[in-house]
């Protein structure tokens, strides 16, 4: 979009991102600003990756270790300077521009830096933490005075900090305390944030190698798992099968997701506990629940796009365990053709009708046989 401002670039992409899949859009988008050979376009991505979380204070985005890598040799002056406008935080100034514009006269376009030594020491220390950086793990965890980390950090270094950590909990028989300590912090900023992707990987990793160790240690509050639902769904996803494999941890956790609202990062996290390899049993009182809640979340948006979404969101949940035998159609027959009946203008409800009929036909049969044999031995 070469006549398009930054803001306007970001709009179009903001429209095309699926507002549950916000981060895996924005990772798709990271993946390919090396293979950009635009330098238009490259700055569209760096401000579209800004933009993304604009809402949330610079030290939330998961992307900032990323940002910090063009303090060092990553990208040409033009890209440095725009991205130190981000870590300064004066990048909005220049949102109705365009990328033409920064270059043609990147001087008086871009702002004047002022972003203090402190303050970008202050960024990196807390991208660093993720990875296990032993001194900062040490400084936030032990209180020991240690010595900043270079600013200059290289994505490719974390990657073999990442592997090294991982290394280490294949060889040992527990995580060491320092890998807890991080990965308590972490678990606990996975209900407040998007985690990075080595963040996630740490995590997701450290659980399904050591699950018991881990839950013990740094086991999510109820309201940590919730908001992990929405900011880290694959991660909710280890985490939760986890806790509902403990039976002294079943009962609480399954009335958090009772709770927990409807949407498409929700549906999808539990159809996975339902069917995965070692699918999670859950109650048929949690079944009738979260079913019913799963429906009146339609009911309570009004018409429009949001709307149609959900209901066909809905619709497929609610078609994909009755044909994985998840759940019995003659249990939750009123349900869904109540359910099918109120919304069967959208599209999958028709399909949901006619599969929960089909489905449920030679039971009805059998009742009404039983039924005509009742009568006639009266």
């Amino acid at each position: 979009m070469p006549d398009s401002t930054l803001a306007q670039a970001f709009a179009v992409f903001r429209q095309s991102c699926d507002n549950n899949a916000v981060f895996e859009n924005a990772c798709e988008l990271f993946i390919t600003f090396d293979g950009t050979q635009n330098a238009h376009n490259r700055l569209i991505i760096l401000y579209n990756l800004y933009a993304l979380y604009a809402e949330l204070p610079l030290e939330m985005n998961p992307f900032l270790t990323f940002f910090l890598e063009f303090l060092g040799e990553r990208g040409n002056p033009i890209e440095k300077r725009f991205v130190r406008c981000i870590l300064d935080g004066t990048v909005p100034l220049v949102k109705d521009r365009m990328p033409s514009e920064v270059y043609a006269d990147p001087e008086g376009v871009l702002p004047v830096q002022h972003g203090t030594t402190e303050r970008l020491k202050e960024l990196q220390d807390k991208a660093a933490l993720l990875v296990g950086e032993p001194t900062v793990a040490q400084k936030k965890y032990k209180g020991k005075t240690v010595a900043k980390p270079n600013i200059a950090t290289d994505y490719s270094r974390h990657g073999a900090m990442l592997a090294e950590q991982l290394e280490q909990i294949e060889n040992q028989a527990s995580p060491s305390p320092d890998m807890l300590a991080v990965a308590s912090q972490l678990m606990e900023e996975a209900g407040q944030r998007t985690l990075t992707l080595p963040e996630q990987q740490f995590l997701q990793t450290i659980i399904q190698r050591r699950p018991n160790t881990v839950l013990v240690h740094c086991k999510p509050l109820p309201d940590t798992l919730r908001g992990m639902i929405e900011a880290n769904p694959f991660l909710a996803f280890d985490v939760a099968h986890a806790l509902l494999k403990q039976e002294t941890e079943r009962a609480i956790y399954l009335e958090t997701l009772t709770e927990v609202p409807i949407s498409s990062n929700s549906l999808e996290m539990v159809h996975h506990l339902l069917t995965c390899a070692e699918p999670c049993i859950l109650s048929s009182e949690f079944m009738h629940v979260y079913i019913s809640n799963s429906i009146r979340s339609c009911e309570m948006l009004e018409d429009g796009p949001w709307k149609d979404k959900q209901v066909r969101t809905v619709a497929k949940f609610l078609q994909s365990l009755l044909e994985k035998k998840v759940i019995g159609v003659t249990e939750y027959l009123i349900e869904i053709q109540s359910f099918c009946v109120g919304y069967f203008k959208f599209a999958g409800v028709a399909a949901l009708f006619r599969f929960a009929s089909c489905e449920a036909q030679p039971e009805i049969e059998k009742r009404r046989n039983m039924q005509s044999t009742h009568h006639s031995m009266a």
